[in-house]
């Protein structure tokens, strides 16, 4: 879990943040490639955290 204070009212450093966390979860299960995968998960974490 990626969580620091202010997360919330930030937009650049924690998106990043979110994305390399998202990508090394990928990663570990060989899914790092997908691009469409990725970018789905990533904006369901955008809208729902």
């Amino acid at each position: 879990m990626i969580r620091f204070p202010g997360e919330q009212s930030t937009s650049t450093g924690g998106e990043r943040e979110v994305q390399k966390t998202l990508s090394k979860t990928l990663l570990k299960y060989h899914l790092h490639k997908d691009q469409e995968l990725f970018d789905r998960a990533y904006g369901y974490i955008r809208q729902y955290y």
